[in-house]
């Protein structure tokens, strides 16, 4: 029988798992070229107390120039689902606003490396910590973000081999311009961006979280007296997925 298992990130740094921001924001003086703030070495590390940006990208003035990046990262503890076989997973994101000021933006999920699985720090900015890997078939455009629920990304096969089944699953969020290393459509102080809640939220109705379906690996033995295994629930009142062999038979 599968397990639908919720996860969130712990509402407070220092613990076990965490969500935040990293960013640029004028880390390289007034403005840059794109790449410039894209592959910057001096963003920042940010411990969200309120609704506010998830990822963004911001415009200055001047032709082509730009000042801010925004990545969410959110890591959770996924250890419960140990060797069980995950059958589907979702990642959502409550919103709270968006911006598509800078058309044709949308929202990717991908993996992310953290130095650290509890808190984060300005090097974790680094485009090398982040991974070419998307995890989700999907992503979701700025003006179709939602701002008053949860925004669910489909992880595929790449999402789901993404989870550790042992240990902390770490994943982020960045504007597609940035994720595909291409230069955004300029626009004079424009922005593409989204904003939504994190774990510090009271409760956890609006808290990031991941849902995983998973299943307890199958019995050893395919049939018990010629029935197939997958029509039979328990043997005299256990789990058949939790019993190794009947009368020593493998």
């Amino acid at each position: 029988m599968a397990t639908v298992s919720t996860f969130y990130p712990d509402d407070t740094w220092g613990n076990t798992t965490a969500d935040g921001i990293v960013l640029c924001n004028a880390c390289e003086g007034t403005s840059a070229t794109f790449s410039t703030v894209r592959d910057s070495s001096l963003g920042a590390a940010v411990y969200a107390t309120a609704p506010t940006t998830l990822s963004d990208i911001a415009a200055w003035n001047v032709t082509d120039r730009y000042y801010r990046i925004t990545r969410m990262i959110s890591t959770y503890d996924t250890s419960a689902i140990g060797a069980d076989t995950i059958s589907a997973a979702i990642s959502s994101y409550y919103g709270s606003g968006s911006s598509s000021t800078i058309t044709g933006e949308s929202v990717v999920i991908s993996d992310a490396t953290p130095a650290s699985n509890n808190a984060f720090v300005a090097a974790d900015y680094t485009v090398t910590n982040w991974s070419t890997t998307e995890l989700s078939a999907s992503r979701i455009a700025t003006g179709s973000w939602n701002t008053s629920a949860y925004n669910d990304f489909t992880l595929d096969a790449s999402g789901i081999s993404n989870i550790d089944g042992s240990g902390i699953t770490k994943m982020g969020l960045r504007m597609s311009s940035d994720f595909d290393n291409t230069a955004p459509s300029w626009a004079s102080f424009g922005s593409a961006s989204v904003a939504g809640f994190y774990a510090s939220e009271t409760g956890t109705d609006k808290d990031p979280k991941l849902v995983v379906t998973h299943v307890a690996p199958g019995p050893a033995f395919a049939s018990l007296n010629g029935v197939a295994t997958g029509g039979i629930a328990t043997i005299n009142g256990v789990d058949i997925t939790l019993v190794a062999s009947v009368n020593a038979q493998i």
